[in-house]
C-alpha cells in the first residue's frame, strides 16, 4: 500500500492534505529551505480548516510569511497566493480577484 495522501487529526475531524501548490519543503516563493512557516491560504475560521482539508497551503519563510512585506502584511502577495489556487470559487464561496 503507498504513502496516504492525507493526515488524520484526533476522531478523524480535520484533514491535513498535501499541499496542492507545492510538493517539495521549500519557500514556494524563493525556494529557500530554512526558518519555514506553513501559509494557509485562506487563514481565519472555518477556512483555516478547509485550507488544510484542501491542501490550500504553500511553505513560506519566515520574512516572507509574517515579515514586514510578508503575505500577512501585504495584501497584493496575500491575492497572488489565492489566486494561484483553483478551486478556491466553489470551496471558499468568494471570489479575491
Amino acid at each position: 500500500m503507498g504513502k496516504p495522501t492525507a493526515l488524520w487529526a484526533a476522531k478523524g475531524k480535520t484533514v491535513m492534505s498535501k499541499s496542492v501548490m507545492q510538493s517539495a519543503e521549500e519557500s514556494y516563493l524563493s525556494r529557500r529551505t530554512s526558518n519555514l512557516h506553513k501559509h494557509h491560504i485562506y487563514f481565519g475560521n472555518p477556512n483555516r480548516r478547509l485550507s488544510e482539508k484542501y491542501g490550500c497551503w504553500c511553505w513560506l519563510t519566515e520574512e516572507e510569511h509574517t515579515g514586514f512585506k510578508g503575505v500577512h502584511h501585504n495584501r497584493e502577495l496575500d491575492l497572488l497566493l489565492k489566486c494561484k489556487y483553483e478551486k478556491f470559487m466553489e470551496v471558499f464561496g468568494r471570489n479575491y480577484i
